[in-house]
């Protein structure tokens, strides 16, 4: 593949891969886990089937390492082809704030986030078994990292809306 292509598919992909993994972060943790919490036990239902079953959390995953990875290429690319100086460009610099942003936010979503979202999910799985009133405990720890959850996802989002911003506009810079 030459040049001019290698980097047409390293864009889109780079691209793609960003729309979908900043949009669908921005619509979960704006919309749906709201939304989810208003509805009480029918909204766990709807969210088991899109995290669980559609699995939503490893396409965005797999989104945000090809993400990742074609905008690495992307750069070492620039890099390499003016001899080491587009780095310290302002494009380069602008690139590079977005790239530190991207890599932040996905460190909080999969890093942290993902695991309290697991949680999540494990105790309202109990909860939703139990025959009886629902355990204390068990909605006391939900509600607990529920808020948690919102603020560490919040903080994701705004990071990787950053990294949009900058590497949406880096070029002009």
């Amino acid at each position: 593949m030459d040049g001019r292509w290698l980097m047409i598919v390293l864009r889109l992909v780079h691209i793609l891969g960003g729309l979908f993994w900043v949009g669908s972060a921005a619509i979960l943790t704006w919309f749906l886990f709201p939304a989810q919490r208003a509805a009480g036990a029918g909204g766990g239902s709807v969210m088991q089937e899109i995290m669980g079953r559609r699995r939503l959390g490893m396409w965005m995953g797999i989104a945000a390492v090809a993400t990742l990875l074609s905008g690495f290429a992307l750069y070492g690319r620039n890099a390499a082809l003016s001899n080491g100086s587009w780095p310290s460009s302002p494009t380069g610099i602008g690139y590079g704030i977005g790239a530190l942003a991207a890599l932040l936010g996905l460190g909080l979503g999969m890093g942290i986030g993902g695991p309290m979202g697991r949680r999540l999910q494990r105790l309202g799985a109990t909860l939703g078994a139990s025959a009886g009133p629902p355990d204390q405990s068990v909605v006391r720890e939900m509600a607990r990292l529920q808020r948690r959850s919102t603020l560490v996802m919040r903080l994701a989002v705004v990071l990787l809306l950053v990294a949009a911003a900058t590497m949406a506009t880096a070029r002009y810079w």
